[in-house]
């Protein structure tokens, strides 16, 4: 296939180097707080998937094993990634916070992440299929909505989390 014709490349990895040479391309950045990531991630690992809840317990027993291995290993991973995409140039890249995506699709799509891609956002029909993708998604019900309240760091975790990722962390908004 024809790379120049290639609109996106969907990657958890950034080592996906063969079609991410920053010469031409650009990156667009789905980041999420790691505090949630985190137990999204060993839920997902634990789990084999994202349709069956983790038991706090069991969360808490693995991020504590081994002085907290398994935690800073993951925020580590975390501040790579993220820390990947900083190095390229502002123009060639652009970061939407997940929560964002999530609470106010509409605006980032129609601001955020269509304008960045190419894709004029006052288009009649671009509007119009925003909103009606926005309006179908309230609609549904996802199955990877397991986990009916938050998950709650020790005061141990959290200390963690800030002393490891809390400054990358505050450059997104986010905070302990």
């Amino acid at each position: 296939q024809d790379p120049s014709r290639v609109l996106g490349v969907k990657t958890h990895d950034p080592s996906f180097r063969p079609a991410m040479k920053r010469g031409n391309s650009s990156a667009l950045v789905l980041i999420r707080n790691p505090i949630d990531a985190v137990v999204a991630w060993l839920s997902y690992e634990q789990s084999g998937g994202h349709s069956s809840r983790v038991e706090d317990k069991a969360l808490h027993s693995l991020m504590t094993c081994k002085n907290h291995t398994w935690l800073k290993g993951k925020l580590h991973v975390w501040m790579q990634h993220t820390q990947h995409f900083l190095k390229w140039p502002e123009a060639k890249r652009r970061f939407v916070r997940y929560e964002d995506l999530k609470s106010h699709t509409a605006a980032a799509l129609l601001y955020e992440i269509l304008p960045f891609i190419g894709m004029d956002p006052e288009h009649p029909v671009v509007k119009g299929a925003v909103c009606c993708e926005v309006r179908r998604g309230t609609q549904e019900r996802s199955h990877r909505r397991v986990r009916p309240e938050p998950f709650r760091y020790t005061a141990d975790e959290m200390r963690i989390v800030d002393l490891l990722a809390g400054p990358m962390m505050a450059q997104f908004g986010y905070t302990t």
